[in-house]
């Protein structure tokens, strides 16, 4: 018992910085992503009995992560978190905050077009830089499938941004003008 124990720990130690860095993005702020994070440790705790091999730790606990979340916004409408993390306005690439706001609320718009699942699957791939194939081994899924969530997710995105920007038109003219074939609602980091 004391051996697995030790061992649990001894695994969620290497993967712990990018699991939690996970789990604040997909929860929109860094508290309630420390409480993702903190329920998915405990559930992974608790099943960690259940797991055969070692090896496969973190695609398994990787997979705890995104079911945790999927849960917890399935609460009731009034304890819904949806918004999007400070570091992805930062990421908008502007210095003007009205720009960063109005990039913010683009993303807040595209991300409540999508599902759960599927924001998860975008935000391993475009804001952790994880491989189509790491995101199907922690999912489950097979790599086509991923492409293809990746895909349609992409396109619910940019179509509720260009039914946005068509209603938002005749509403006001502060901000700029989109279309959608400009439409972009997630850019990858520079990788140095």
């Amino acid at each position: 018992m004391d051996s697995d124990k030790n061992l649990f720990w001894k695994l969620v130690e290497s993967e712990h910085l990018k699991t939690r860095a996970l789990c604040r993005k997909l929860a929109g702020s860094r508290e309630d992503g420390d409480d993702l994070y903190h329920d998915a440790l405990l559930a992974a705790r608790k099943g960690f009995s259940g797991l055969r091999d070692p090896k496969a730790f973190r695609p398994w606990f990787y997979r705890i992560v995104v079911n945790v979340f999927k849960r917890r916004l399935r609460r009731p409408w009034y304890r819904l978190l949806l918004p999007i993390t400070s570091e992805v306005a930062e990421a908008a690439g502007s210095q003007d905050p009205g720009a960063s706001y109005v990039a913010r609320r683009h993303l807040e718009r595209a991300f409540r077009a999508i599902s759960p699942e599927d924001q998860a699957v975008v935000i391993m791939f475009e804001l952790d830089g994880r491989s189509t194939s790491e995101i199907a081994r922690i999912l489950g899924k097979s790599e086509g499938s991923i492409r293809v969530r990746l895909h349609r997710a992409r396109g619910r995105m940019r179509e509720a941004l260009a039914r946005f920007q068509s209603t938002s038109k005749k509403e006001s003219v502060t901000e700029p003008a989109l279309t959608k074939e400009s439409l972009c609602a997630v850019t990858k980091p520079n990788k140095d």
